[in-house]
């Protein structure tokens, strides 16, 4: 998935814009139960959309179904795809201050993962997730 988001990057058309521009997370444990709220303003096609989704879970699963809410809207085959593994592993240490390197890997009938690498453990996360959704989109050819 990363490469072909590179290629369309760099030599082919991509004509889908969708960034994530902000974004905030709650999240809370408490008497045994996790639960997590992440509020997105992100651009799709020129519009700038903001909405918030809380979950029994954590910040992750949160991030994933309030973007996942926001795209159903728009490309309903979006409900389909669903997170199978995450994995956030040490990119450069620098002991607490290191970089992290978030894989997480999708499935919609096909399996593919993405990555994000921040010093921010959520905002890495949050960059993965976008690049799963992005890749989602452009294979679908939802453009």
């Amino acid at each position: 998935a990363e490469k072909f988001l590179l290629i369309k990057k760099y030599f082919g058309e991509n004509n889908l814009n969708f960034k994530i521009e902000e974004w905030n997370i709650n999240s809370e444990y408490i008497n045994g139960k996790e639960n997590s709220c992440f509020r997105v303003g992100l651009r799709l096609n020129n519009e700038l959309i903001e909405d918030e989704h809380c979950v029994f879970g954590g910040p992750i699963d949160a991030a994933f179904k309030t973007i996942q809410k926001i795209l159903i809207k728009w490309c309903p085959c979006v409900e389909d795809l669903k997170i199978l593994d995450f994995h956030v592993s040490i990119a450069k240490q620098k002991e607490e201050e290191s970089t992290v390197r978030t894989k997480i890997e999708f499935k919609n009938g096909e399996e593919f993962s993405t990555v994000g690498v921040d010093s921010n453990m959520l905002t890495s996360a949050i960059e993965a997730l976008e690049n799963g959704f992005r890749y989602y989109l452009l294979k679908k050819e939802i453009i």
